[in-house]
């Protein structure tokens, strides 16, 4: 049988191991939730803050302009005028969601561009 002094320096180191051990993982757990956090920021960085230099897309102002066009073909104050500029907002928003932020601000410059130019909206 162990004495009982044996026993008490066992409860001890075998506490100093546990506590080291739960130091060592939290330590490690920290560590890890800042390099997600890292990984996760340097992701979703925004090129416009990186690059001032603003390099237009151009399918997206090609695509704003179509869009543009059919918004012009459609009789004001109806339903199909509605959708065609709905669906330009929609498309605005996909691609803002998707990341895509300087092809979204081309297109709907296209779109707003050409429909100041032409003065298609509510002519009713």
């Amino acid at each position: 049988m162990a004495s009982p002094k044996n026993r008490k320096r066992f409860k001890k180191k075998y506490r100093l191991r546990k506590g080291r051990i739960a130091v060592a993982t939290i330590i490690l757990v920290v560590i890890i939730a800042l390099i997600i956090t890292l990984i996760q920021k340097c992701s979703s960085l925004d090129t416009a803050s990186i690059d001032s230099r603003h390099i237009p897309v151009a399918e997206a102002i090609k695509c704003g302009r179509e869009d543009a066009i059919r918004v012009l073909q459609t009789v004001p104050g109806t339903m199909a005028r509605h959708n065609a500029i709905l669906y330009i907002k929609s498309r605005e928003s996909k691609l803002r969601l998707s990341g895509y932020n300087h092809a979204a601000d081309d297109y709907i410059d296209a779109v707003t561009d050409y429909l100041e130019k032409h003065k298609p909206l509510y002519k009713e």
